[in-house]
């Protein structure tokens, strides 16, 4: 197999987010070097469960894959790529393939700012928002989102009608239209900008995937803007990313600190 498909083949046998797939590479110089050895079977620190699944992934299975991805126009960066973003390799379990539709060329040289928030905005923090943005983007600030209804798209359209350029991480497959609605805007960003996925293109939305995919939006950024939060909001799990990734974190002033959505 490829460079390329070997970094597709340990993705699939241990899942996307998968931290386990860092700790069994520990120590080899390279992918191809860890394949050998695995052929091998000298591997020792590998479960029977894990040998079962990592034989289950076929080499016809990952062409399969590059294939389809090509044929989508789905471009395919995988972790010792020299265009992968080193963003995201400074940060813990870092992604090991990138799924993208789009430019990442620009991403460590830009100054980028990620957005997050509530699905239900306020009217004063939809307006404080689209403000904040307006004012970033004529700096030359790029923005980042998750594409969720509410403060992620808000911000989005914004930039995108700004002429900015922008990028999104989804927490699904390229394939998957979610949130309902957002192929529009996922097609947009991509035109000048980026939309972003460590999940193969058929992975469906799950709730957990969000979680990890949060802390690439935090990577990506070199602060995080959060607009509007509850106290059980996912947008503190970015924060929380951002945090330990050493990243700024800024807020809105609330119009009424009492109001549980703030």
């Amino acid at each position: 197999m490829t460079n390329k498909e070997l970094w597709l083949w340990i993705t699939a046998s241990f899942g996307p987010a998968n931290k386990r797939k860092w700790e069994v590479m520990s120590g080899y110089e390279s992918i191809e070097s860890f394949y050998s050895d695995f052929l091998r079977e000298n591997i020792k620190t590998l479960t029977d469960d894990e040998r079962t699944r990592m034989k289950s992934v076929t080499e016809d299975k990952i062409k399969q894959i590059v294939y389809y991805c090509n044929s989508k126009g789905i471009n395919i960066y995988c972790y010792d790529d020299d265009e992968f973003p080193q963003r995201f390799k400074d940060i813990f379990n870092p992604p090991s393939v990138l799924f993208v539709l789009g430019d990442i060329s620009e991403i460590d040289s830009s100054v980028i700012v990620s957005f997050c928030g509530a699905r239900e905005l306020t009217e004063y923090s939809e307006k404080f928002e689209k403000s904040v943005v307006g004012d970033l983007v004529k700096t030359g600030v790029l923005i980042a989102s998750g594409i969720q209804v509410g403060a992620d798209m808000t911000a989005s359209f914004e930039a995108y009608n700004r002429g900015a350029k922008n990028y999104a991480v989804l927490g699904c497959g390229l394939e998957y239209e979610y949130p309902k609605g957002s192929r529009d805007l996922v097609n947009k960003i991509a035109e000048n900008g980026a939309v972003i996925s460590e999940y193969f293109p058929n992975h469906k939305p799950r709730t957990k995937d969000f979680h990890f995919r949060n802390r690439l939006i935090a990577a990506l950024g070199l602060g995080v803007v959060i607009v509007q939060a509850a106290a059980k909001s996912g947008s503190l799990s970015i924060a929380e990313f951002a945090l330990n990734q050493g990243k700024d974190i800024f807020v809105f002033s609330p119009g009424n600190v009492f109001d549980p959505c703030y």
